[in-house]
This record gives C-alpha cells, sequence and structure tokens, in this order.
C-alpha cells in the first residue's frame, strides 16, 4: 500500500512487527515509559573512547574534539549530559586557541575535564532521557538590579537587598550572572521542602533563559559554574526546571521587589550578640531573621527567603528548642504567650520597658 502511495521502502531498516522498544536513529525509544535510552553498542563505545582519553597522558586536539562530539551526539539519551561536557569543551577551546587552530597539536586535559570524562564512564550505562515532561507545578517570576532581587510566585513574593560580597558581583561578573543568582534564591525560598515536580522560571534576559535551558555554557566560565549548582540542587530533588522569557513590562511584581525593601529590620550587635550566648549559651534557632542579619545558621523568616528552614515563627512549636529571638517590639506581647503556651525557654531580647502592659508578664516567665 505505502509503494502504490508512492513511499520508498527500505526493508532492511523497517521494523514490520509492532513493538512499545524501537531502535532509532541511533537511540531506543521506550513508547512505555517514554524514554529515550542510548543502545548497548553506542554505551560502550562511548565509555571506551571517554576510558581512553582519561588515560592518556596528552592527546591531540582533534581526538578531544572527536569525543566531545560522541558526547553531544549522546545528549538526546542523556538527560542531564550537557552539565557534564562544558570543562571539556572549554579546554578544547583554550588549546585551539593557544595552537592557533591547529587541531593536531597536543594538549592535557584539567582536572575538571577528566572529572566530567569519569562521570560519562560511571554514569552512561544506566542513564535514559524522558520524551515528556509534565506541566510546570510551580512558576516563579525573577528579577534582580545593582540593588537587590526579587521573586515572585503565583500567591506571594519576597526580596532583599545584596549583601557586601555580591554587590561586588555585578562588577566582576556583569548582571547575566546576578540573574541567575536571583533564581537560586528563588528556588531556595520556595522549592527546598520540595519534590518531584517541573518549576518553570521566567526571567527578562536571554541569556539567563539559555544557560538554564542548555545546562550551561561556554561563553561564561561563572554563570556555567553557577547554572551547574541550580541543576545537581534540582536534581537533589527531583526537580525539572524550564526557563522562559518574560518581556519586564510583565515582571513588575519581581521588579518592584529587587528595587523596594523594608527597611525595619534590625539585629543586636554581634559583638553583644556573642557576649549573650556566652553567659546563656547557644541557641538551636534564630526565630525573626532574615538571609542578611540572621545570627545562628537556622532561622526562620517573615517571609520566604532562600536560607531559612521555616517561615513565620508563630506556625511552629517553640517547645522542645532552645530559641533566640529579637522580634519587633510590636510582637512581644504574642511572644510572650507562645512561649507560655508551648512550655518554650530561650534568649529573648526586648528593651528595658517598664510602662508596656507586657513588662509584668515578662519579668514572671524571667529565669
Amino acid at each position: 500500500m505505502f509503494e502504490r502511495l508512492g513511499f520508498l521502502i527500505h526493508p532492511a531498516k523497517s521494523k514490520l512487527i509492532p513493538s512499545r522498544i524501537i531502535d532509532y536513529l541511533g537511540f531506543t525509544i521506550d513508547s512505555t515509559n517514554m524514554l529515550v535510552t542510548l543502545p548497548r553498542g553506542k554505551r560502550l563505545e562511548l565509555m571506551e573512547a571517554c576510558s581512553n582519553l582519561v588515560d592518556e597522558q596528552q592527546s591531540s586536539i582533534r581526538r578531544v574534539a572527536s569525543v566531545i562530539g560522541k558526547l553531544v551526539a549522546a545528549f538526546s539519551g542523556v538527560q542531564f549530559g550537557p552539565l557534564h561536557y562544558q570543562n571539556l569543551q572549554c579546554a578544547k577551546e583554550q588549546a585551539l586557541k593557544t595552537h592557533a587552530g591547529h587541531f593536531d597539536r597536543l594538549m592535557r586535559l584539567p582536572v575538571e575535564a577528566i572529572t566530567e570524562l569519569q562521570w560519562w564512564i560511571t554514569n552512561v550505562s544506566r542513564c535514559s532521557s524522558k520524551i515528556l515532561v509534565n506541566q510546570p507545578s510551580v512558576v516563579l517570576q525573577t528579577d534582580v538590579s545593582a540593588l537587590g532581587w526579587g521573586v515572585t510566585d503565583t500567591n506571594s513574593s519576597c526580596g532583599g537587598r545584596w549583601n557586601v560580597h555580591e554587590a561586588l558581583i555585578l562588577q566582576v561578573h556583569g548582571i547575566n550572572y546576578l540573574e541567575l543568582l536571583g533564581a537560586v534564591y528563588g528556588l531556595k525560598a520556595y522549592c527546598s521542602t520540595m519534590h518531584d515536580l517541573h518549576v518553570q522560571l521566567q526571567f527578562d534576559n536571554t541569556t539567563a533563559v539559555a544557560y538554564v535551558n542548555h545546562m550551561g555554557g561556554i561563553k561564561s566560565v561563572s554563570c556555567d559554574k553557577l547554572v551547574n549548582l541550580i541543576w545537581h540542587w534540582c536534581i537533589a530533588r527531583n526537580i525539572w526546571i524550564s526557563a522562559i522569557y518574560l518581556p519586564g513590562r510583565y515582571n513588575m511584581v519581581a521588579d518592584t521587589r529587587s528595587r523596594k525593601f523594608n527597611d525595619t529590620e534590625w539585629m543586636l550587635n554581634p559583638r553583644i550578640f556573642l557576649n549573650v550566648i556566652a553567659w546563656y549559651g547557644l541557641p538551636d534557632i534564630d526565630l525573626f531573621a532574615s538571609r542578611l542579619n540572621h545570627q545562628l545558621p537556622k532561622y526562620v523568616s517573615w517571609e520566604p527567603d532562600p536560607g531559612a528552614v521555616a517561615v513565620d515563627a508563630f506556625s511552629l512549636h517553640w517547645g522542645g528548642m532552645f530559641f533566640y529571638a529579637f522580634p519587633p517590639f510590636c510582637l512581644i506581647s504574642r511572644c510572650l504567650i507562645k512561649i507560655e503556651q508551648d512550655s518554650a525557654s530561650g534568649i529573648l531580647v526586648v528593651p528595658d520597658w517598664p510602662t508596656q502592659p507586657w513588662f509584668p508578664l515578662i519579668l514572671r516567665l524571667i529565669t
């Protein structure tokens, strides 16, 4: 029938018996599990090529380029393959510049490139790639400015200033790096406790979109390393991320959060804090803090925060922990009631303010 319709049939390349697993264009396609894998022969060939390159003290640039070509050709069956070849590619590009484009000159592989090859040797036999990815369960819009970062999801938003070190990054690495750093904080603020989902990141920066979707790049080493960290953070939680471009005029909430900040934050002078804990002991958690002013590694923030272990201290049970709290003065009464309700103990910093209605209660609770 197909021949009568004008198609040219190649019997040797045709599979005439219906099957849910088929080899096609160098890959094995499984339509039951919706996976693409490398055939066994191709896996062994790739492992051998990587092993030979690792064992050699020096290799020609041409040989390295050949192995890179094999790795890139395998990406369709190795889902996270693009995360493990950028250093090898950069080393090859640098060697070509050094030797004026002569592919037959010898080059040494840096440690990072050897580590990538060893990843392929160890993992290529069990790698696969999904044919379909579920629709995004979480959508995060991110934006950054020279002052800070901002992120919003469908229900809330968060943001903050850069610290001193991060403010210098703009001068060293540029705005593209900060865009990706804003995505890091957004993921940590909203997805730290999530697993097994698809998160869509929306940037108003096309470079950030490309780096996330391509799992890195060779134009900026710093951006590539940061994207590598983002992907490995997500892989550990079985989170798939994708990125799309969102014009700035549609990203106003995140843009505002990256430029306008809550200026009512404060913290106890760190020197005084050290004197306090030297006297009373080291607390387990800082109940009222943020990324920029927490005194302890574990802290609770008042809105989504990339480093916080929880949001809203009053949603937690304070009993069973030795807390540290320096709350806004308007929350002191709520804190004292919470301490009584949860039979909690810790360090509470409040002003010596005898005229306040909560003052007799705090005198009764002091131990």
